[in-house]
């Protein structure tokens, strides 16, 4: 039998999150989640508005957020993409 994974204590506070599929479901709750804890949430999806809807609500709980409209299955609109974000933050 594997060992249990150990707890550890990390924050994302003052981080830089960049977070893919985070429009909608787990991506979108996710994004609440480490901006409430206090990272700065770089969010992607390919769905640009609502990639931009989950910034915005996350902006209005006073988190710091952006979005970029970002098709993971493209490596050169990955690689620009990381760019742009480590420009920003």
């Amino acid at each position: 039998m594997s060992e249990p994974v150990p707890h550890l204590d990390r924050s994302v506070a003052g981080r830089v999150v960049f977070l893919t599929g985070a429009a909608s479901g787990i991506g979108r709750a996710t994004a609440h989640v480490f901006a409430r804890e206090g990272a700065k949430m770089a969010l992607s999806d390919v769905n640009a508005d609502g990639a931009e809807a989950v910034a915005a609500a996350v902006r209005a709980e006073g988190g710091d957020a952006k979005a970029w409209a970002l098709d993971v299955t493209d490596a050169a609109a990955i690689a620009s993409g990381v760019g742009e974000v480590a420009s920003h933050f």
